[in-house]
């Protein structure tokens, strides 16, 4: 989707689309897929140089949790205002220069909806996993085993006699 700078006025203008974002450059080891991306614009121009857009992201992400490699479904919704300008002067850390004659709202969505795919997904039910030679534990039980055991290098010799 893109939207041209002729068209945008000093009125709202609202646009929505259900986009597919091409996710092949995603390099994720825990990201799976991503569902067609619900994108609603409101644009304007505040002035003659700048212009005022309102980008509402909603979609939904397959994702591996990080032990078990369990498909989830992970929830994105991004709301941002973005302020963009004409004039190369205005532009700083919270305004964006155009140098092109639209706004390419795809590219926008695909940077907004990469930037909050999570590293790791921590599993909300966690079934210990043992085998022969190790055991992998949540670190809730482990805290807990830790604690019982309170010990320390000096426990061993308490019960040595030195007389």
């Amino acid at each position: 989707m893109k939207i041209y700078l002729n068209e945008i006025t000093n009125k709202i203008q609202r646009y929505e689309e259900d986009i597919l974002l091409d996710t092949s450059n995603i390099s994720s080891y825990n990201f799976v897929s991503l569902d067609k991306v619900n994108v609603k614009v409101d644009v304007c121009k505040i002035s003659d140089d700048l212009i005022n857009l309102n980008l509402k992201i909603l979609t939904h992400a397959k994702m591996l949790t990080n032990i078990h490699l369990n498909k989830v479904d992970y929830k994105i919704n991004i709301n941002e205002n973005i302020i963009f300008t004409l004039d190369k002067q205005y532009e700083d850390g919270d305004i964006i220069y155009l140098d092109e004659n639209y706004i390419d709202i795809d590219q926008l969505v695909y940077s907004y909806v990469v930037s909050e795919l999570p590293s790791s997904i921590k599993e909300e039910k966690f079934d210990t996993i043992e085998k022969d030679n190790y055991r992998i534990i949540s670190e809730d039980q482990y805290q807990k085993e830790h604690q019982k055991r309170k010990s320390s290098p000096f426990d061993k010799l308490k019960d040595l006699d030195l007389e």
